[in-house]
Formats: C-alpha cells, sequence, structure tokens
C-alpha cells in the first residue's frame, strides 16, 4: 500500500471512532471557579431573596 491510502484509512478510523463520554474540563468545574464568582452570586443571591422578602438560608 502507498503511503497516502494508509494515511487516508488512519484519518477515516480516527473519525469514525465512537465520541467518548463529554465530561466537564478542568479548568471549568465548580470548585476550581475564582472565588470573586461566589461573591458576585451571593450578591445576586442576597439582593432577589431582600426582594422577595425572603431570608437566605444559613
Amino acid at each position: 500500500m502507498c503511503l497516502s491510502m494508509i494515511a487516508h484509512l488512519f484519518k477515516r478510523h480516527r473519525q469514525q471512532r465512537p465520541t467518548q463520554e463529554y465530561s466537564i474540563p478542568e479548568a471549568t468545574r465548580h470548585s476550581n471557579l475564582p472565588h470573586d464568582n461566589e461573591t458576585k452570586l451571593y450578591s445576586e443571591a442576597l439582593m432577589y431573596f431582600r426582594k422577595n422578602k425572603m431570608h437566605l438560608p444559613r
């Protein structure tokens, strides 16, 4: 077999492989998010609860 035919077969085989289960990349998991995000989320939740006259769970 010529080299280009072998390369073509490898490419086709790679494209036909079933995709594995999707997993969330390590960098975007909640536990790895920066802490400033939590402050923003907390303040937004606090505003929502105050607006609706509710108390934040402790």
